[in-house]
């Protein structure tokens, strides 16, 4: 009789983010048409909707839910953290410098490469006009007004580096890590609203550190839930939990995922309707559940698998979406130059919206590659030089 592994896996996040970059290129390319000019697109399913319902086609309505994908990233992040994290006795301030400048040298190669592009050859537009201070404002993450889609980057760092200190917090029972992270989380909902409740406040919508804690706030919710799903192997017990009562299957997993997609687009309008807030509220609960599903939803589970010359046979998604994983960082980082700032013309030349998806995957894929590339021959010239240095000193 084979025995089913319950483990939630490296594969299962590399999964979950390749499936987070695909609804990230979704959101952009579709729940913007305000953003996209001079090109149109063929949906695959018009929806004759009321005006309530803008955007009229499936693909809008897709783009909408795309953007739990920020949630969905955060929470990744926070697990993976955390799992890294145990590996070593005391996880430190330095460890987390070292892994922002990991992701920084990412961030600075595809900087180097595309912003002199703006600059060059799209000086015509307002953003790009150059500005020494402004160029080193968004070098150093301070500024995103080269690509309004980096806002995420800064989020992202300080997240990172305040881990050391989210952990020690999350030393504490579940239930009052939980409390602690939501009355923070409540405290953001009250800074985002206070500014618009109390017009003297207004001036703190513009202020450059009230907007970052805020962010730092509301965010933190989503990513220390990642940290408790991996400190209390949340995942493993639930998926256990659901083949105990036959429910860790495809067709439940597919039914689930089509209820959270329906339930965030309900919030999404619902908010739109009474005009205050958003769907971004919702996400911190409807994210890991959703990671959850889709994840086990394309794993093939390793004892069900055929064994081919000594190497598991992963089924087609698995693997498609196991190398947009590999690959996410660089694909949230470049994939907006491509549909808003420069090549938007060359992304929806195939017309059908999902022609112009795979085409937009392609696109950045290779980006990616190359940006990976640059980066490793970077290094070993690097890595080269120094060790000719060292072989010089020797011999003096």
């Amino acid at each position: 009789m084979e025995t089913k592994n319950f483990e939630f896996t490296k594969t299962h996040t590399q999964i979950a983010k390749g499936i987070a970059i695909i609804l990230m290129m979704i959101h952009h390319l579709f729940a913007f048409p305000d953003r996209i000019q001079n090109v149109s697109y063929v949906s695959m399913m018009p929806l004759f909707t009321p005006s309530v319902l803008p955007g009229n086609s499936i693909e809008f309505l897709l783009g909408d839910f795309g953007k739990i994908c920020v949630a969905m990233y955060l929470f990744l992040s926070g697990y993976g953290l955390y799992i890294s994290s145990t590996k070593k006795e005391n996880f430190t301030f330095k460890d987390s410098v070292h892994k922002m400048m990991k992701f920084l040298i990412n961030y600075w190669v595809i900087f180097i490469i595309f912003v002199p592009v703006g600059l060059v050859w799209f000086s015509d537009k307002p953003a790009y006009h150059f500005n020494i201070i402004i160029f080193m404002k968004n070098l150093f993450t301070l500024s995103y007004s080269y690509n309004y889609e980096w806002w995420f980057v800064r989020l992202y760092i300080e997240l990172l580096l305040l881990f050391p200190l989210i952990k020690r917090l999350l030393k504490k029972q579940i239930k009052s890590s939980l409390m602690l992270s939501l009355g923070l989380y409540l405290v953001s909902i009250g800074m985002e609203a206070m500014p618009k409740i109390q017009p003297g406040l207004s001036f703190l919508e513009k202020n450059f550190i009230y907007n970052d804690i805020q962010q730092i706030l509301f965010w933190q919710m989503t990513f220390c839930l990642g940290c408790l799903a991996s400190k209390y192997n949340l995942f493993s017990l639930i998926t256990k939990w659901l083949s105990s009562k036959k429910l860790d299957r495809k067709s439940f997993y597919i039914i689930m995922i089509l209820v959270i997609m329906i339930i965030r687009v309900g919030f999404s309008y619902a908010f739109e309707i009474i005009g205050k807030g958003n769907s971004s509220y919702v996400d911190f609960i409807l994210a890991p559940i959703f990671v959850l599903f889709c994840a086990n939803l394309v794993y093939k589970n390793e004892s069900s698998n055929k064994i081919c010359r000594n190497r598991i046979c992963h089924n087609w998604s698995e693997n498609i979406f196991l190398a947009l994983g590999k690959h996410s960082t660089n694909i949230w980082l470049v994939q907006s130059f491509f549909i808003f700032y420069y090549f938007q013309t060359l992304v929806f030349f195939p017309k059908l919206s999902i022609l112009i998806v795979i085409w937009l995957t392609v696109l950045c894929l290779e980006s990616s590659m190359t940006i990976n590339f640059i980066i490793k021959w970077t290094s070993k010239v690097l890595q080269d030089r120094n060790q000719k240095k060292k072989e010089k000193e020797v011999l003096t």
